[in-house]
């Protein structure tokens, strides 16, 4: 399993340009950036670190083709890749029901759509005029004139079983959600890797990145304590199903109190045990052992979405 670092998009460059550099200096090869509705532009800040680096890999996304038509995607995949050349990835995804409901945009049959964008995305990357008469969405010859020369890596981010077996029928491999604990990862490459074996391909072969909240910390109980306050925005932010692959009951409507209340109060609500399964917390002997449970459930790209300030995640880096 490789390691790798990702933010999550509510960061300007200048907040994790630094981050990168130094996960690149250690010999990471992968950098990632997460696109959330009203914060940064996930393929601006995968420009800027593409700009500020020189070797390590830049994925963008979750990009959803709710928000952006797969032309728009394809677009920009396109115009990184012609800039930067073969350091570009790219993810595909329903994105945050919750960011999209404002905006009265329901997620409606998301494994058709993503079926659909999929083949619009990778066809405009590839021969550059794919030609689809779908049930979401049409191209009757619209061309991308300026298609990369190189294969752009296209995932699919996915959480449920529907999701992921598309993942492993049609993109070159699986993204998945922070609090994704090792159970849940084994879970979903048993998925992916069967319906990508029943689609011809390699299942054995499937690439599986996984977004993984780590705090480093003097102490197993602190680090816990310091990876809640993320835990609880994913649990609030409509990711209540990754937690049942943990082995605590978890209160939501008590976390979500104790999140107005302050970190001890936090920390009294959402149980070690939960947090100890859903995030990689601790010294870095504990750190170790815990990457080396998403190992086992079969990982192949750790990105570590690291607790703290600037300078809290660059010592963390320097720990690892």
């Amino acid at each position: 399993m490789e390691l790798g670092v990702t933010f999550n998009g509510r960061t300007p460059l200048a907040g994790i340009l630094p981050v990168a550099r130094a996960a690149e200096k250690k010999g990471f090869r992968y950098a990632w950036v997460a696109e959330h509705l009203g914060y940064f532009d996930a393929f601006a800040l995968a420009g800027g670190l593409l700009d500020g680096t020189q070797t390590i890999n830049v994925g963008a996304g979750v990009l959803s083709p709710y928000v952006r038509h797969p032309i728009t995607i394809a677009m920009g995949a396109s115009t990184l890749a012609n800039r930067f050349g073969p350091r570009v990835a790219i993810s595909l995804g329903t994105g945050n029901p919750d960011d999209l409901e404002p905006l009265n945009i329901a997620i409606k049959q998301p494994i058709g759509v993503c079926d659909e964008a999929l083949d619009l995305v990778r066809g405009w990357l590839t021969d550059g005029r794919p030609i689809l008469d779908g049930k979401h969405f049409t191209n009757k010859g619209q061309r991308l004139h300026v298609k990369p020369h190189f294969v752009i890596p296209l995932y699919l981010a996915a959480v449920r079983d529907g999701m992921l077996g598309l993942g492993g029928r049609k993109a070159d491999g699986l993204s998945l959600s922070a609090a994704a604990s090792p159970d849940y990862v084994r879970h979903a490459v048993k998925v992916a890797r069967a319906a990508a074996s029943g689609a011809g391909k390699e299942g054995s072969g499937l690439f599986v990145a996984c977004n993984i909240i780590l705090a480093l910390a003097p102490s197993k109980k602190e680090g816990l304590r310091r990876a809640k306050l993320e835990l609880a925005r994913i649990l609030l932010g409509g990711h209540d199903y990754l937690f049942q692959y943990q082995p605590a009951h978890v209160d939501k409507e008590a976390v979500r109190d104790a999140v107005q209340k302050g970190a001890d109060e936090l920390d009294r609500a959402m149980p070690d045990e939960a947090a100890d399964a859903l995030a990689v917390c601790g010294t870095p002997a504990d750190v170790k052992a815990a990457l080396a449970r998403y190992t086992d459930a079969g990982l192949t790209l750790a990105l570590l979405r690291l607790a703290g300030t600037v300078e809290e995640q660059l010592q963390s880096l320097s720990q690892l």
